[in-house]
């Protein structure tokens, strides 16, 4: 499934306001609102608070977009994935893991 990019604050604040579904795992949470635009839309909140390193940013940013490919739904919706917890030992493949699981969980309650 395609995503476009959210870039605006009125988008990102409709998805705060009153998500469909939200879900916490670890440091990740994701809200997912139903949008009524024929488009999918992704967007993420990665703060340097949480992540020091731009790499590791960019890494998570990488994989993120990578596995939302694969989630489906009926309805278009608009996707907003934070990190809220402070990561201080980054694992690659642990980190990946838990992105793949808790979109896992995404992908069953849509």
């Amino acid at each position: 499934m395609l995503f476009t990019a959210l870039n605006n604050k009125k988008n990102f604040d409709l998805s705060f306001k009153d998500p469909d579904v939200k879900i916490d795992s670890g440091p990740f949470s994701i809200l997912v609102k139903f949008s009524e635009h024929k488009n999918n839309s992704l967007g993420m909140i990665i703060q340097k608070k949480n992540i020091k390193l731009a790499v590791q940013r960019n890494y998570v940013k990488r994989v993120v977009r990578n596995e939302v490919k694969f989630l489906s739904s009926k309805k278009p919706i608009t996707i907003v994935f934070l990190v809220r917890k402070k990561i201080d030992h980054f694992n690659k493949h642990k980190l990946k893991k838990a992105i793949k699981e808790i979109l896992s969980v995404t992908q069953s309650k849509l």
